[in-house]
């Protein structure tokens, strides 16, 4: 896979150091990469979706930090509109056991506990772009 076709990925997380440590590690395994924090997302005028719809990414990493019931509600929210859809996603937290009381056990998501094995989910990720795996 060239860079130029290879599939893209969205890095969306809370912490800036998050989001440029994976991106460097995805292009270093052939993707591109896109990235904002979940506060750059919030307080400027690019959206989530609007984020989205410029990049086109194939897989989103998707972080659900605290407060846990905020940030899976705007996630929730932005999966229902057409624009998400058809997206693979895989989500990031700091505390699993938390996020798993709120949602209930998941397997529409990969869930990776942080820290996380960079290599896993590299892995899951290029499971998602080879297979097409949901």
């Amino acid at each position: 896979m060239t860079v130029g076709s290879a599939p893209i990925v969205a890095v969306i997380n809370m912490h800036i150091e998050i989001v440029d440590m994976l991106q460097m590690a995805l292009q270093d395994e052939g993707f591109r990469s896109v990235g904002k924090t979940i506060p750059e997302l919030e307080r400027s005028e690019q959206s989530l979706l609007n984020f989205l719809d410029e990049h086109d990414p194939r897989v989103i990493i998707y972080d659900v930090s605290p407060p846990y019931p905020q940030n899976w509600e705007r996630f929730q929210v932005a999966r229902e509109v057409a624009l998400f859809r058809g997206r693979h996603v895989v989500l990031t937290t700091t505390d699993p056991d938390a996020l798993e009381r709120l949602i209930g056990p998941t397997e529409s998501y990969p869930i990776f506990s942080k820290p996380f094995e960079l290599d896993t989910l590299i892995q899951a990720i290029r499971r998602f772009v080879e297979g097409g795996q949901q």
